[in-house]
């Protein structure tokens, strides 16, 4: 899915859930896991986490609502193109009580700073 909206460099953007993430049934749940992986326009990859169960967050994704997520990025020296994936996942790899895994792609292009004449 990507962005629409020009993203200069310097800027911090949020990524987020657009809906809910549900069971089979619609109903909005917290996943076990839910992960923004993140590819750097350098090419360097990084993976925010959040856990259902309590255990430490990363400090830059926000729990909105049941099943919403977001994660913060900075895009300072970071022109160039973004992939970010949404993952939301049982513990073990098989599905939990929540019955929910899910992946959701976004990439946008983060424009160079704007230079001043």
């Amino acid at each position: 899915m990507g962005l629409s909206t020009p993203i200069r460099e310097g800027s911090a953007i949020y990524v987020a859930t657009l809906e809910p993430i549900t069971t089979p049934a619609g109903v909005a749940v917290d996943p076990d896991v839910v992960s923004f992986d993140v590819k750097y326009p350098s090419g360097d990859i990084e993976s925010f986490v959040w856990y259902r169960n309590g255990d430490p967050a990363s400090p830059e994704i926000d729990r909105i609502a049941t099943g919403n997520f977001r994660v913060r990025l900075d895009t300072t020296d970071q022109a160039g193109q973004w992939v970010v994936q949404l993952n939301a996942n049982p513990v073990d790899g098989g599905l939990d009580e929540t019955q929910t895994q899910l992946v959701v792609d976004y990439d946008f292009h983060v424009l160079p700073r704007r230079i001043v004449v």
